[in-house]
């Protein structure tokens, strides 16, 4: 019975540690934190209005598809990574 006991407590005693473990929130990767690319230009110095409606279009759609996506994804990480914050403390 005395063994046991010794045992017990030995095991129990290995299990504790005086470091404390801190859990971190993973960092997002820096090609998902990076700015939209830039937006189409004209570089000539007459246009059809086709080609002015067409890249007007375009650079629209490109840009709000991104910006939709890129400030969507950094609000849903910043808010988890603050109930992260809220929980861990």
């Amino acid at each position: 019975m005395r063994n046991i006991l010794l045992l017990s407590l030995l095991l129990l005693s290995a299990c504790s540690t005086t470091v404390p473990i801190v859990a971190k929130f993973p960092e997002a990767p820096n090609t998902l934190m990076e700015k939209c690319p830039p937006l189409d230009t004209i570089d000539k110095p007459t246009v059809l209005l086709s080609e002015l409606v067409y890249t007007i279009t375009h650079n629209y759609m490109k840009y709000h598809e991104c910006a939709n996506l890129v400030e969507g994804w950094q609000e849903w990480h910043t808010d988890q990574k603050k109930i992260f914050d809220g929980i861990s403390k």
